[in-house]
């Protein structure tokens, strides 16, 4: 078989998988850098045009730029059984019903809403639908970068409308509710749920559910236009 063919044959096979590939969904707006001065330049380019629409910009740095943008509770679940949302509801409630039991702080005013118990869960490592991001795109780029130096990372820049960042703790759980491409922002820090490293990371959380996985979905975004 010619190379051409064996380029064509992979490609075929992932836009007829079950689901779209980490790498396709992203190569629609991919970039490579390879030096600082390159990753300030876009870093800066990326914020001047999510001000110039009134958006906000949140960054994310995983060491491998393979890897899907997933919760560690999907990528937990997803590597045992298919995902779907209706499961990730269900263990979710069970992991919080659980932990009402044995955590004394849940007892006390930050915590009494599921978002901030997921937070707490979160953050002493255990598995949550919450996506860590930062305020400081200069944390990503850490994370980026800081092992696998044989493997590209990867930063994620989300820009979310104003609207669309939570100013305090929702009560129950909202994001059952919310559409597969909706996505809020939420910062545990600003509503008093602080964890030192949280804090010194100047991190937020992504919420949100299952995203689309349709074989021919792409990576169109409105907000790119």
């Amino acid at each position: 078989m010619r190379q051409r063919d064996i380029k064509t044959t992979k490609q075929e096979w992932a836009f007829n998988s079950p689901m779209i590939t980490p790498l396709n969904h992203y190569k629609e707006h991919d970039r490579v850098i390879t030096r600082f001065s390159d990753a300030q330049r876009l870093i800066d380019e990326i914020k001047e045009y999510a001000n110039s629409r009134n958006l906000s910009v949140y960054w994310r740095g995983q060491v491998d730029y393979r890897w899907g943008l997933h919760s560690s509770l999907a990528r937990q679940l997803s590597s045992v059984t298919m995902l779907n949302d209706a499961l990730i509801d269900k263990v979710e409630n069970a992991i919080l019903k659980e932990a009402a039991k044995w955590i004394d702080d849940f007892k006390y005013k930050p915590y009494r809403q599921p978002l901030a118990r997921l937070a707490y869960l979160q953050h002493h490592g255990i598995p949550t639908r919450l996506i860590d991001f930062t305020h400081n795109p200069a944390v990503a780029l850490f994370f980026a970068t800081e092992s696998l130096d044989e493997v590209d990372g990867r930063i994620f820049a989300l820009l979310v409308r104003n609207k669309e960042v939570l100013k305090k703790t929702p009560r129950g759980t909202p994001w059952r509710d919310y559409g597969s491409n909706e996505v809020k922002i939420w910062d545990p820090v600003a509503t008093a749920i602080i964890f030192s490293r949280l804090e010194a990371q100047e991190g937020v959380f992504a919420i949100g559910r299952l995203p689309s996985t349709r074989p021919y979905r792409t990576g169109w975004d409105e907000l790119l236009e």
